[in-house]
C-alpha cells in the first residue's frame, strides 16, 4: 500500500508518517514544497498512491494581516484541490485536515452540528473542506478530520500553554466556564489507520478527546500537574493586542464532542485531560 503524505514535517505529519513506518507493507511518498510548483510534477509523484494524507497549512496562532490571511488561506484550500486534482486513479481515499475553529463558541458540538462561526478562521475551514468535497465522486472514501488542540510532547501550542505553569506561575487563558477542547497527538494516526481500515465513519469527523474540559479544570490539573504555587487569567485584551483577529482562536470557548468515534468501534487510549498530560 502506497501512502502520500503532504505537510509530514509537520508536527501532525510526524507523527502519523512515524506510526505508518511501523508497518512493513506501506509505503510513503513524501509531498513536499516543491511538488506543488508544477501539476505535472505533482501527478507524477502521486499517481500510485492509494491514499493521500493532507495535514499541510500555514499557523494560525499569527495576527491575521492581508498577507498572513492570505497565506493561511491558500496553504489549506489551494494545497487540498491540487492534490485531489493530480490524483490518479488508483487513489481511493483522501483524508484531509481540518480544524474546530469553525464552530461558534455557544454550547456543544457534535459532527453533526452546523452552528458555524462567522470569522476569518471559520470562513477559511469552510473553504478547506468544501475544496475536497468537491472532489468527493472521484475517492471511494473522503474524511475531513476537525482537529481539536494537540497535545503531547513537543507540541508548539501546549509548549506555551505550560511552560508558565512549569515556572510555578500558571497563566490561564479564557474565562473559567469556557471549553477546552484537545486531543493527544498519539490518537491521531490511531485515528487514520482505522479510518483507513473500516472507510467509516465518513465525511467530518471531530477529532477531540471525549473529555472536553473548563478552563477552571484545565487550571487546577495544571497547577496540580506541574506544582504550580498560582495561577492568573490573561485578559483578552492583551491577547488580542498580541494577535488582534487571531486572538479569538486562542480564547472562544470550544465544547466538542466526538459523536461519530465515540459512536464507533474505535477506543480512546487518552479519554481525560489527566490522562492525556500525565506524561509531558
Amino acid at each position: 500500500m502506497k501512502i502520500a503524505i503532504s505537510g509530514h514535517t509537520g508536527y501532525i505529519g510526524t507523527h502519523v508518517k512515524r506510526y505508518l513506518s511501523r508497518e512493513t507493507e506501506i509505503d510513503s511518498i513524501e509531498i513536499n514544497r516543491n511538488d506543488f510548483q508544477r501539476e505535472e510534477q505533482l501527478e507524477r509523484k502521486i499517481r500510485d498512491a492509494d491514499i493521500i494524507l493532507n495535514f499541510a497549512g500555514y499557523p494560525v496562532i499569527k495576527r491575521w494581516n492581508a498577507k498572513n490571511k492570505r497565506i493561511i488561506h491558500d496553504s489549506r484550500i489551494d494545497t487540498t484541490t491540487m492534490l485531489a486534482d493530480a490524483a490518479g486513479k488508483k487513489t481511493k481515499i483522501f483524508i484531509n485536515a481540518s480544524a474546530i475553529g469553525i464552530y461558534d463558541g455557544i454550547g456543544s458540538h457534535d459532527d453533526y452540528s452546523k452552528a458555524y462561526a462567522h470569522n476569518f478562521l471559520a470562513r477559511v475551514v469552510k473553504e478547506w473542506e468544501q475544496a475536497l468535497k468537491n472532489h468527493e465522486p472521484k475517492f471511494e472514501y473522503i474524511a475531513m478530520l476537525r482537529f481539536g488542540v494537540v497535545i503531547g510532547k513537543n507540541s508548539p501550542s501546549w509548549k506555551m500553554m505550560k511552560m508558565p505553569y512549569k515556572m510555578k506561575i500558571g497563566v490561564q487563558i479564557g474565562h473559567d466556564d469556557e471549553y477546552f477542547s484537545f486531543i493527544r497527538v498519539e490518537e491521531i494516526p490511531r485515528v487514520i489507520e482505522y479510518l483507513i481500515k473500516h472507510k467509516s465513519p465518513g465525511d467530518v469527523i471531530n477529532v477531540v478527546c471525549p473529555g472536553s474540559v473548563l478552563n477552571k479544570e484545565l487550571d487546577k490539573v495544571m497547577k496540580t500537574r506541574y506544582g504550580s504555587i498560582c495561577s492568573f487569567r490573561l485578559p483578552n485584551l492583551i491577547l488580542r493586542m498580541l494577535y488582534g483577529e487571531a486572538a479569538i482562536a486562542l480564547v472562544e470557548s470550544k465544547n466538542i464532542v466526538p459523536r461519530k468515534l465515540e459512536n464507533s468501534s474505535f477506543n480512546f487510549r487518552y479519554s481525560s485531560i489527566e490522562e492525556s498530560i500525565s506524561d509531558i
